[in-house]
């Protein structure tokens, strides 16, 4: 890895902690669309993976999302750069939507899910 990414990587870890400041950082607007997977595959239109894991390895469970957030491309690669945060596209709409995978905590209580600098593509 290039050293000023991991010089960036690093301090984006020590200034943006939580989940909230993670999100600040890597999405510029968001729709909040919670039902909008659901309405998609009624009419025969699905997503796919983008980014982040689908599957929980401790739990050997696939990975629950409560919340789905409207994002724009930049967004969504941004998410895919810098975080394991869970992304999905609708190839047909040209649609990418956050899957926030916890629930019951204000976001600023909830630790920021950066990519390590092993995981940081050059």
């Amino acid at each position: 890895m290039e050293n000023w990414k991991k010089e960036f990587i690093a301090e984006l870890k020590a200034e943006r902690t939580t989940y909230a400041d993670m999100i600040d950082f890597c999405c510029d607007n968001m729709v909040l669309h919670n039902s909008i997977q659901c309405e998609l595959e009624r009419k025969g239109i699905y997503v796919y993976d983008f980014c982040g894991n689908s599957w929980d390895e401790e739990a050997e469970t696939g990975v629950e999302w409560y919340q789905q957030f409207i994002i724009s491309e930049n967004d969504a690669e941004r998410l895919a750069e810098y975080t394991n945060e869970r992304v999905v596209y609708c190839e047909e709409l040209d649609l990418y939507l956050l899957c926030v995978t916890h629930f019951g905590t204000m976001w600023s209580g909830v630790d920021a899910n950066w990519k390590s600098e092993n995981e940081i593509e050059n």
